[in-house]
């Protein structure tokens, strides 16, 4: 989680630093790689509070947590296939925070709902 907060920080304050002024928010935070980055903080924090909490996480999580992994995975298949042959960067210009926002975080999160098993079966 804090990968990823570190990686849209740099990555809106390097675009800030480029251009001179701060990047249109809208603009920046209409990605769809940095919404769904932003999304997996939310639902791992969200399984993250309820298992400290000894807590039972509602149906509705679950299918949350399932669309979100998907959402990121997409992110980090059409990067591998579109953008990175190319040698793009995929709107990322700090090469650290491409590597966390386009293939990091697309690796951790459908290996943590394989390998984990924390939720019944989505419908």
């Amino acid at each position: 989680m804090a990968l990823i907060v570190f990686a849209v920080v740099v990555s809106y304050a390097v675009s800030a630093a480029t251009h001179g002024a701060l990047p249109n928010p809208f603009n920046f935070f209409g990605f769809f790689t940095i919404q769904s980055n932003l999304l997996s903080i939310v639902v791992l924090m969200g399984a993250a509070v309820a298992l400290l909490r000894d807590r039972e996480l509602r149906e509705w999580f679950h299918l949350l947590r399932g669309c979100v992994t998907a959402y990121i995975a997409i992110v980090g298949v059409v990067y591998a296939i579109l953008l990175a042959p190319l040698g793009a960067a995929g709107g990322v210009e700090v090469p650290v925070s491409n590597a966390i926002l386009h293939m990091v975080t697309p690796l951790y999160l459908p290996l943590d709902w394989m390998l984990f098993r924390d939720r019944p079966a989505l419908p």
